[in-house]
């Protein structure tokens, strides 16, 4: 994703484990090998049951770029523990 400037609004899919959940703001953290990214969660269906922290996850939907950084707007999202 850094190496490539054009790459918001690309569709990807990305695996992390969840660190941080806040269904106030639909919004999640996901950390795979030191690197973190923000899960915007407002297009799928979660509640706290589903989206577990510290279980991994599988990501799918669109990066975006917004304040000089990127966040995931996913699809799909499923739990690969």
């Amino acid at each position: 994703i850094l190496e490539d400037p054009n790459f918001s609004q690309r569709s990807v899919r990305t695996l992390g484990k969840v660190i941080e959940v806040s269904l106030n703001t639909n919004h999640a953290t996901i950390e795979y090998k030191s690197c973190q990214l923000e899960i915007d969660l407002t297009m799928i269906n979660h509640t706290t049951n589903e989206l577990k922290i510290g279980n991994l996850y599988q990501f799918i939907g669109e990066i975006y770029l917004r304040d000089n950084q990127y966040y995931l707007k996913p699809r799909v999202a499923r739990n690969v523990e």
